[in-house]
């Protein structure tokens, strides 16, 4: 009995050994300009793999969160990844407008989002508002390992009326300025979703009263998991930074920022969006780097060396077909933070709905438009973009 019973079990075995099937080769149909590497490398893990445990969902989430390509279909058939794909526009001359109650300014940007076929990002371009204008340039590679991360170049040149702004829009202190920037940082994907990047960079601000330069170098490690339901590309992200300043005058500076996204997808095309943001600078001159508050119950002209900022969105795709995506959202946001103008702490919260168009080919939203209620200063915001919208 126990013989006939080792015997089945050898047997059963065997046919699972049999009829098992290995990843043997990835597949990919469709490409133009990306070089076919740029995806195998992302999927090598899968080559060795036994089919029936190949993650379909994940490997369209992956290609997905490159922001290059749509219209993706996967098959796992004899050993073979099929991936049949339609790249995204990758070069674009892109003209853009963003308005608001108080503020209008536009631009032209070029952007390459695949140089080289690469996956790199290429952009130039510039932009202009009622107090302002500047120009721009950025280059960056993607990083594959330790030993092989990625980099990027950027630099800026604006002439501008800078405008400082309290909370309840006073306008208390204005200056003509020239600035330019230079940066370079190099990063480093590390395992499951983590990395981490370190650069340097130097700013240079001119006026008629003073002159003033400073550079820095940053420290940032984080983790990404990005998701796919079939309407929305989303991400769960958390990230962790800290910098080191010096400036022409020899005082020292030094910040320290985190920030968390949790995004999830109740059903598909219905999605729960949270944030957490806080930031802290020490000694740092707010004409060369305030902190980096992006709110949209906030005054633009508001700059604060220290805050925490918390959010909720809920957003609803009304319709998809293969060119476009429209949904509405709606928001609360509430920020806690030291407003230059008076060196007080101060609390705000705001509620918001809108609506955004995302295009099947374009890597970022095309249109949005947005009305925002500033709870605490009772003040109501109406704002929109064309071109480059988030």
């Amino acid at each position: 009995m126990k013989r006939t019973i080792a015997l089945l079990l050898l047997l059963m075995l065997s046919a699972a050994l049999l009829f098992a099937q290995e990843i043997t080769e990835i597949r990919v149909t469709g490409l133009r300009k990306t070089d076919r590497s740029f995806i195998t490398d992302r999927l090598s893990a899968y080559i060795g793999r036994d089919e029936k445990n190949v993650d379909v969902n994940g490997i369209e989430t992956a290609l997905r969160s490159s922001n290059l390509f749509t219209n993706i279909k996967i098959e796992v058939v004899d050993g073979i990844i099929d991936i049949h794909l339609e790249e995204k526009l990758s070069f674009i001359p892109l003209p853009f407008v963003s308005f608001s109650s108080s503020s209008l300014y536009g631009g032209l940007m070029l952007l390459n989002m695949n140089a080289f076929g690469k996956g790199g990002t290429l952009v130039a371009g510039g932009f202009f508002s009622e107090s302002s204008a500047s120009v721009m340039s950025m280059y960056a590679i993607p990083g594959k390992s330790l030993k092989k991360p990625g980099y990027s170049l950027a630099s800026s040149f604006s002439i501008a009326e800078s405008r400082f702004e309290s909370l309840d829009e006073l306008e208390y202190y204005s200056i003509d300025n020239t600035r330019f920037s230079l940066s370079l940082s190099l990063n480093f994907p590390l395992k499951k979703g983590f990395y981490t990047s370190i650069g340097s960079g130097y700013r240079q601000f001119f006026s008629d009263d003073r002159d003033l330069g400073m550079g820095d170098i940053q420290l940032d490690i984080g983790y990404q998991k990005p998701s796919f339901d079939g309407y929305f590309l989303s991400s769960n992200s958390i990230k962790a930074s800290s910098s080191l300043g010096l400036d022409t005058e020899g005082e020292f500076s030094c910040s320290f920022a985190l920030s968390m996204s949790l995004m999830h997808s109740i059903v598909p095309g219905l999605r729960v969006m949270g944030t957490l943001s806080a930031e802290y600078t020490d000694n740092r001159d707010l004409l060369l780097a305030p902190a980096a508050l992006r709110s949209s119950i906030l005054p633009s002209g508001v700059v604060t060396d220290r805050f925490i900022e918390s959010g909720a969105t809920i957003e609803k795709a009304l319709r998809k077909d293969r060119t476009k995506t429209i949904s509405s959202y709606v928001l609360y946001d509430a920020v806690y933070l030291r407003d230059n103008y008076d060196d007080r702490l101060h609390f705000q919260q705001g509620i918001g709905l809108g609506m955004r168009l995302y295009l099947e080919k374009v890597a970022f939203p095309a249109l949005a438009l947005g009305l925002v209620y500033n709870i605490t200063e009772d003040r109501m915001e109406v704002s929109g973009s064309l071109g480059i919208s988030y």
